[in-house]
């Protein structure tokens, strides 16, 4: 260090021409008291160094620099100490510096490597720290002085003023402690920052802790002065090793990552006046099991607490008006949110979530802890309190341990995902009068009681609701929006107590009915089958028994006078219609599919089923759908006196034969229905009276026969200027074409009077077809069919050609086309077909092995006719993903990949969860005066020393670290032997597991004792599958651990399986190969194997007394390729030029690499060549 000086003192010199090289060596004015100074201007004095190659000499022991001195008469005030003015005094003890200095220059006390306290006297003004810089003739900077107290063992620095500078001065520089004077009233940004010191002690003044303070120290503890009122950002993020925290009351507000990363931190009193924690606070504080949040706190910033994974339960006071996002995440042990006052906490402000890259972050703690307890209770049945008016968003967001909820008569809005991921509530008891769309898409619902005071469900109030099982309506129900049930595909009643009231409630469609969904309607918890309608009903709403397939019959009052449309929707299961009066019945004002005939088909009247229909004299018109579907009656009776018969009156009456009255088409009667009467009263009909109505035809892709009802006499017919007379009632064309809508004149006699008229008649399509025959990953074999009587002349695949075969290629992987298949008949037109083809994907499939803290991925393909490129895991581009180090219980995705030539890159993503870590700590298998191997099993699997043993002895005090030592894992048991133990001692362990990402996991302690004296137990060998096996080597792996004795030689023994059969574990044998390897856990290569050969292997280890050996296992070498050059004739090359260089897995190369590769050429071709 010392020689660094001289050559700076030496650069110095040389760039200022006026001073001469004596000078430089001792540049002072005057020394007093053996201090060199500098005498200044306006009577001040500088402290400088004595000699600048030898100052150690005359700066040494205990030194006092006084605050004046006077020099021939004159006093000076001493307000500067000069660059270098202490530069390695190596036996300089300690230093007081008086008030007075105001200036300290670079490097001044660097390298005083004895240099264990100096005091600053307390003063008001504060101390500049200028840099010492070296420029070179260009003014390039080529050196600038480091830390003030560099490379100084300080044990007690006292500051009593605060120093102002450009380069941190306590930065690489150790301090055991530092002592603040009344000089400060803040500590400034960045002061103690990277700073080496163990203690601190902060006067009374200091009323704001600065930016990045105390970022990354090392000290364990620290007390706050009463009087800091704000702990800036940054203050003391990272102080790895601050185990507790006192924030004194004065303090209003703990900024950004104030205690971020403090991983050691266990224990925080927080302000009892603390209004904000900023955000990410305390975030990372990993051991802080608990958190008292004072009641004067209103907001909690973001992430303030995120990866605190020792937190459990968190008591949110009620004064708190906003959480920010992820305040709580990743908190890996927290179980519970613990509230005093339920009222309040609905009131938080939930509404900042946010994502940052891939993560999303709920502002709501309850979506990461998932319980929820009031006054320390589990909350499992939330009932609001009556004078609740809303509930803000997300309130209850997550909560997992709320069962049931009431929502009292006085709410008018819950906010937006109140109750989502609730996953555990069951049942919903709603008194609102208005019920809005609150519980959307909750699928975990399964109860939905609505209470007396609720009028109106609003439109998707309960849409996706698809595991609701049960609505009990409420008697005061009127309106119910569209969709309000839509997707509550899991229902299985509606319990209600007034079906009059449910006759009258409005549905918007059929999905705002439950019935529809739940089939099943209750009334007093009796299901009702035999549906009767109350007296007192006059109208059945639209969808008021809409989906009820739980109806066998329905009973009309003679009340009903009209039916809306849908009334009994879907009702399949109704075997009969009851009503009271026929009078009345024809009479009802059916909507379209009102009447519940449609389903029940057959009609009683008080009881006794209607099979002959007399319709009574005392009504003139029979309404709409009167009959529609009724295929009970089978003849009817409609007397003179009828003078309007409604629209599809009879339609569908399928058994109805005979018939007293005037048949129209308005019946939309049987084929076969025998009319036989007409009568004469009848004065309108809904249906035409022309051709249209009273022709029949029959048709198919080419040809057309018309006939006709009874009461009509066809005569003839003209089509395409062709014309025929009819022959026993029938006409028939040939050769139209299919799939077309012909015009065909038509003429005959109806009742007595000449009729005529045209109709129109569609033939039928052509049947046609294509059929996949054959796929493959770049090909389509299609096969066009086609049916029907027309004449075929010509059939095609347009661009794909002519016939009814074809062969589709220049296909990607998984790709398809679109083919048309065309059919031309003889009259000249054109069927078509199109459909879509799928080529075969490459099969992509991944299997996994899944553990606690491990995954084995095995990615695979099947590709049939694609040019194969390369496959693998995106992390290491192989078929087998081996993911050791996981954290347990957590979830990961990882994507596989395929690269055909045609195709390209093809990904599959694989998403798995590793399981929760179990551990069982086993007692020790043997146990001797000095050594002892324990063991535990586990859920897990590793490829190196992440388990382990966590040990010491039972009674050491908890102050003193325990040991940790890794252990190799073997089909789930972790073993592990411990050395020179103490004899007759007790000791206790524990196994732990530390995952990549930092996280450590243990099991539970369990003890043992030594032996007062040597027992012996013989080590414990473990033989692991092999690895990086080619034609003419493999890579066996093993692990050992030390018995009582100590290892003398420990390896790999390897034979071809063809020489012997397998031996026992205890025995050696003549002529195996053995290979030497190092470690608990061993891995040695061996070579020069013969290929395409079984061999077996097995683990040793030798001790003084006897040879251990593992449990054997096999392996196979590879065949060597076959290189194929005797089958290369001589060719130029000359020409050619290499595009690439693969791997036989088709992975392209940078360079050649030793072995065989493949080298592809610029016209295309490619060879497979040995590069030695």
């Amino acid at each position: 260090m010392k020689i660094l000086s001289v050559i700076k003192a030496r650069m110095l010199s040389a760039m200022i021409a006026f001073v001469a090289i004596g000078e430089c060596v001792n540049a002072y004015d005057v020394i007093i008291d053996d201090i060199a100074y500098d005498l200044l201007s306006g009577n001040k004095a500088r402290v400088t160094y004595r000699h600048l190659y030898q100052n150690d000499k005359y700066y040494r022991g205990n030194m006092v620099i006084p605050s004046s001195i006077s020099n021939d008469g004159t006093t000076y005030s001493v307000e500067e100490i000069s660059a270098e003015a202490f530069t390695g005094c190596e036996n300089l003890i300690s230093l007081t510096i008086p008030n007075s200095i105001i200036k300290i220059g670079g490097d001044a006390f660097k390298e005083c490597t004895a240099l264990k306290e100096v005091v600053f006297e307390d003063g008001e003004s504060n101390i500049s720290l200028s840099d010492f810089i070296i420029y070179d003739s260009n003014r390039h900077e080529i050196y600038r002085s480091g830390p003030l107290f560099e490379y100084c063992p300080l044990e007690s620095l006292q500051l009593g003023r605060v120093f102002t500078y450009d380069t941190n001065p306590f930065k690489k520089c150790t301090i055991s402690k530092i002592t603040l004077g009344n000089g400060y009233n803040e500590i400034p940004d960045d002061y103690f920052s990277y700073s080496n010191v163990q203690s601190f002690t902060l006067p009374n003044t200091i009323k704001r802790i600065g930016k990045k303070a105390f970022l990354n120290g090392i000290f364990s503890s620290i007390t706050l002065p009463s009087s800091i009122e704000v702990i800036d950002e940054s203050a003391f993020s990272t102080c790895k090793n601050l185990k507790e925290i006192s924030i004194p009351n004065s303090v209003t507000s703990i900024n950004k990552s104030a205690f971020a990363s403090c991983v050691s931190l266990a224990s925080i009193k927080l302000s009892e006046s603390l209004t904000t924690i900023g955000e990410s606070a305390f975030s990372g504080c990993k051991v802080l099991a608990s958190i008292d949040i004072p009641t004067s706190v209103t907001f909690i910033g973001r992430l303030a607490f995120n990866r605190c994974d020792a937190l459990a339960i968190v008591t949110i006071p009620e004064n708190v008006e906003k959480i920010g996002g992820g305040a709580f995440a990743e908190c890996a042990s927290l179980t519970g949110i613990n509230v005093k006052d339920l009222s309040s906490w609905y009131k938080i402000d939930f509404s900042d979530n946010f994502t940052d890259v891939y993560t999303r972050y709920f502002a709501n703690p309850l979506y990461y802890a998932r319980n929820m307890y009031v006054n320390g209770e589990l909350l499992k049945s939330l009932e609001l309190p009556s004078t609740t008016t809303a509930l803000n968003d997300y309130a209850f967001y997550g909560c997992g341990s709320i069962e049931s909820v009431v929502i009292p008569n006085l709410i008018t809005n819950i906010g937006d995902s109140t109750f989502a991921s609730c996953t555990n509530l069951k049942k919903v008891t709603l008194n609102t009068n208005t019920v809005k769309p609150w519980f959307k898409n909750m699928g975990f619902i399964e109860e939905l009681v609505l209470g007396n005071t609720v009028y109106t469900i609003e439109k998707n109030a309960f849409e996706g609701c698809n595991g609701l099982k049960s609505v009990h309506a409420a008697p005061t129900l009127a309106i119910v929006g569209n969709n309000a049930f839509k997707g509550c595909t899991r229902l299985e009643g509606v319990w209600i107590t007034d079906l009059s009231q449910w006759c009258t409630i409005n549905w918007e469609n059929e999905y705002a009915n439950p019935l529809y969904n739940a089939h099943r309607l209750y009334v007093d918890n009796s299901e009702v089958k035999d549906l009767v309608i109350p007296g007192d009903i006059e109208k059945l709403k639209r969808y008021t028994f809409a989906g009820g397939e739980g109806f066998t019959s329905v009973t009309i009052p003679e009340s009903v006078r009209i039916m809306d449309r849908y009334a009994f929707l879907n009702c399949t299961n109704m075997k009969y219609v009851d009503m009271r009066d026929m009078a009345l019945w024809c009479t009802i004002q059916f909507d379209g599919s009102s009447n519940p005939l449609m389903y029940a088909h057959v009609l009683k009247l008080n009881g006794n089923v209607v099979s002959d229909l007399y319709v009574p004299e005392t009504i003139e018109k029979i309404n709409d759908f009167a009959f529609y579907g009724c295929e009970s009656i089978v003849f009817a009776n409609i007397p003179n006196n009828i003078k309007e018969i409604g629209y599809t009156t009879f339609g569908e009456c399928t058994n109805l034969k005979n018939i007293i009255s005037f048949p129209d088409e308005a019946f939309y009667l049987p084929k076969d229905a025998h009319i036989l009467t007409s009568p004469a009263a009848v004065e309108r009909y809904y249906q035409y009276e022309d051709v249209r109505a009273i022709v029949l035809t029959k048709t198919t892709q080419s040809t057309i026969n018309l006939s006709s009802h009874d009461f009509f006499s066809l005569e003839g017919a003209s089509f395409n200027g062709i014309s025929k007379n009819a022959e026993n009632g029938s006409v028939t064309f040939t050769g139209a074409a299919p799939n077309a809508t012909h015009k065909i004149n038509v003429s005959g006699k109806a009742f007595g009077r000449d009729v005529s008229g045209d109709i129109s008649v569609s033939t039928e399509a052509m049947v046609l077809d294509i059929i996949l025959e054959e796929a493959t990953n770049l090909t389509v074999k299609l096969k066009g069919t086609y049916g029907g009587d027309a004449e075929v002349v010509k059939t095609d695949f347009g661009e794909y050609g002519d016939g009814d075969e074809t062969t589709i290629t220049g296909l990607i992987p998984g790709g398809s086309c679109y083919v048309t298949f065309n059919v031309t008949t003889s009259d000249g037109s054109v069927s078509s077909i199109s459909k879509t083809f799928n080529t075969k994907d490459i099969g992509i499939n991944i299997d996994k092995k899944l553990g606690s803290t491990y995954c084995i991925l095995n990615g695979s393909y099947d590709i049939i006719d694609a040019t194969y490129v390369n496959s693998g895991f995106a992390e290491n581009e192989e078929d087998v993903l081996r993911l050791y180090g996981l954290d347990p219980n957590t979830s990961f995705t990882k994507t596989y990949f395929v690269n055909t030539e045609e195709g390209g890159l093809e990904l599959k993503n694989i998403s798995f969860t590793t399981e929760a870590i179990k551990f069982e700590t086993q007692a020790a298998q043997a146990v001797s005066d000095k050594k002892a191997i324990i063991s535990a099993s586990v859920n897990g699997d590793d490829d190196s020393l992440r388990f382990g043993f966590e040990w010491r002895r039972y009674d050491a005090p908890d102050i003193m670290p325990s040991t940790q030592s890794p252990c190799p894992i073997h089909n789930g048991i972790i073993a592990g032997s411990l050395n020179n133990l103490s004899s007759n001692t007790y000791y206790k362990y524990r196994p732990y597991y530390k995952s990549d990402s930092g996280i450590t996991y243990y099991g539970d302690w369990i003890a043992f004792c030594t032996s007062d004296a040597y027992v012996y137990f013989e080590p414990i060998v473990y033989t692991y599958a092999p690895t990086e096996i080619t034609f003419n080597s493999a890579t066996l792996k093993g692990a050992v651990l030390p018995g009582s004795d100590d290892v003398t030689e420990q390896g790999f023994e390897y034979w071809p399986a063809e020489n012997a059969d397998t031996r026992e574990r205890t025995e050696s044998r003549n002529g195996a190969s053995t290979i030497t390897s190092e470690g608990t856990l061993m891995k040695a290569t061996v070579e020069n194997l013969k290929e395409d050969t079984e061999y077996r292997f097995r683990t040793y280890v030798k001790t003084s007394k006897e040879t251990t050996y593992g449990e054997e296992m096999s392996f196979r070498t590879d065949k060597k390729e076959d290189t194929g050059l005797d089958d290369i004739t001589a060719e130029d090359d000359s020409e050619k030029q290499i595009t690439g260089y693969y791997n036989l897995q088709g992975m392209k190369l940078e360079k050649p690499e030793k072995g065989f590769i493949i080298v592809r050429y610029s016209d295309g071709s490619a060879r497979k060549i040995l590069v030695r």
